[in-house]
């Protein structure tokens, strides 16, 4: 404001001693310039030691945002050649690298030195402070005032290298860990990733739905073998793979006593999943798991229960059929 009053200060001035509009503007440019020229030196000596002395992601990415922006806003006010300019756009560009070489250090870090898996399976410490301080940088980058199509440029591959190294280290992190564990503990991590990327920012909201479809396609894995799990636990999965690879079903006794122990077994069952599945931090990834689990079991059921009818002679089918598939489905909704 100071420097645009200053511009109009001298506009007025040289407009009263009847110069044209392009001495004006030159000599404006070169006046408001040289009332800068003095601010130039201690702000960039600040500046640069805030990014020596306050090595972080956020402090680094914070204040070149803040420079940025005032360095777009003055150049038309000032000559762009001057000093204060240059210092502008060198500090840009120092606080720019401080930031990428920050974030590259932490990610050779993760690298490096996987984090070990938690025994409750949410993310590990360094990972959750990752975490939180991408939901921060996220905050600066919407909070800035320069057009996306800069700012974006600036942020989005910095952001994108960060979000890649989250994701390789919780996959080292998981090693020692198989099935359903390792499933939770990495879906928890992205849980965390996805959580972490919320905004109104085009561009981060591309990455965000990247780490969702991510999430969709592992919890896909999960609900297929929590739902073989209860099955084998309910003793109805080997009569499903039998049928669904197109095996003869032959032994009356032996299907009616398995199909006995199946409706006893979901009659006196309270949960459809396994007790590792206390440890999944996202209640939308326990519901929906249960619900893929309860769909899979009645289907698989629904698929058992039409070959034995069209196996055996209706005497023999009420022997060994005691519930349709629809009065399962009704006892599965635990």
């Amino acid at each position: 404001q100071k420097v645009a009053a200053e511009k109009d200060s001298k506009q007025e001035s040289a407009a009263e001693r009847g110069q044209d509009g392009a001495e004006i503007q030159v000599q404006v440019l070169n006046a408001t310039s040289r009332v800068l020229e003095g601010v130039a030196r201690p702000l960039s000596v600040r500046v640069e030691q805030s990014l020596v002395f306050q090595p972080s992601t956020v402090v680094s990415y914070n204040l070149r945002s803040i420079l940025d922006f005032y360095n777009r806003t003055l150049q038309p006010l000032l000559d762009p050649t001057g000093a204060f300019c240059e210092a502008m756009t060198n500090l840009v560009a120092k606080a720019q690298t401080t930031f990428e070489s920050l974030v590259s250090g932490q990610v050779k870090q993760l690298n490096e030195t996987p984090a070990p898996y938690t025994n409750d399976l949410s993310p590990p410490d360094v990972l959750q402070r990752l975490l939180d301080q991408m939901s921060s940088l996220v905050k600066v980058h919407e909070a800035c005032l320069v057009p996306a199509e800069h700012k974006d440029h600036a942020f989005i591959p910095v952001l994108e290298s960060l979000v890649a190294g989250v994701r390789k280290a919780a996959e080292a992190s998981s090693q020692g860990l198989d099935g359903a564990n390792k499933a939770i503990f990495e879906l928890n991590i992205l849980g965390a990733l996805e959580m972490a990327l919320q905004s109104s920012e085009s561009k981060i909201r591309e990455l965000r739905s990247k780490v969702a479809n991510e999430i969709k396609s592992q919890l896909g894995g999960l609900v297929r073998s929590q739902a073989d799990s209860f099955m084998a636990k309910a003793g109805i999965l080997e009569i499903y793979q039998a049928v669904k690879t197109g095996e003869e079903l032959k032994d009356e006794k032996s299907l009616q006593r398995r199909l006995s122990e199946f409706y006893s077994y979901i009659v006196g069952v309270s949960t459809l999943l396994t007790p590792e599945m206390d440890r999944v931090g996202d209640p939308w990834i326990r519901v929906t798991t249960r619900e893929g689990v309860r769909l899979i079991v009645s289907e698989a059921y629904r698929l058992v229960h039409t070959n034995v009818k069209n196996r055996f002679p209706p005497e023999v089918t009420a022997n060994i059929l005691k519930h349709d598939p629809e009065y399962i489905h009704t006892l599965l909704d635990l």
